[in-house]
């Protein structure tokens, strides 16, 4: 008699408790929201050089190493877990690098390698227990180099005579600076027959008599492309 009582208490509970997580796991499901997940564009040592959001829209020159992405995700219910996944349209390479600064978090590094020029979109997702997910965007547009641009100011400034004139291209410019690129070489041009070309912004200039002169001038940047032509007429008096 006490053994099928017994029996029979055991049964019950056993019922209880597997009704009791069936209803927990119901609970925890129906109150479960998507995961947040977000990405920021940082240095190479993972420094932060933008704001956490849920999308980036960057450029960047093939020339460049990599393009360093961080990665945040975090759940609403503790127990439920996620997992990463990402995606990635058109030619590119994405090469993840381990939780070496966080161990066991939800962080993720990656540096993004493109191998072409063009638009580059990567989809990051986050998905849960429960199979609710996020997604995070990158679209990076890759170029080859920007032609710099060509700038001056031409002052008559008569130091050693009055037909001396100061032509300044220090305001000239690469357009990808942001990306290594730089000025390498000035071409100065003046009318009739005079041309020089240098390493410095700066030259100092003559001019044989009163008149006026057309000045022209081209820069290199340091991927071997000139700029197209700044021409600019003087009156020298």
């Amino acid at each position: 008699m006490n053994t099928k009582w017994n029996f029979s208490v055991l049964v019950g509970a056993f019922s209880i408790l597997f009704i009791s997580c069936d209803t927990r796991a119901d609970f925890n499901k129906d109150n479960d929201q998507p995961p947040v997940i977000q990405i920021r564009h940082d240095d190479i040592n993972f420094q932060p050089l933008q704001s956490f959001s849920n999308q980036i829209y960057d450029s960047m020159k093939l020339s460049q190493f990599h393009y360093p992405i961080e990665l945040i995700a975090n759940t609403t219910l503790a127990n439920a877990g996620f997992q990463f996944n990402f995606n990635l349209i058109g030619k590119a390479s994405l090469n993840l690098i381990t939780n070496q600064y966080y161990p066991n978090s939800a962080t993720r590094y990656y540096y993004f390698q493109p191998n072409g020029t063009g638009l580059k979109t990567v989809n990051f997702q986050v998905l849960d227990a429960y199979n609710l997910q996020s997604t995070a965007t990158l679209q990076l547009l890759v170029f080859n180099n920007l032609a710099p641009i060509a700038n001056f100011i031409a002052s008559q400034t008569g130091q050693l005579n009055p037909l001396q004139f100061q032509i300044d291209a220090s305001s000239s410019y690469d357009r990808d600076a942001k990306y290594g690129g730089a000025i390498s070489t000035y071409e100065f041009t003046i009318t009739p027959n005079y041309r020089v070309t240098t390493n410095q912004p700066v030259i100092n200039y003559i001019f044989p008599k009163v008149g006026n002169y057309q000045i022209a001038l081209r820069v290199q940047d340091n991927d071997s492309v000139w700029s197209a032509s700044k021409v600019a007429w003087v009156n020298v008096q």
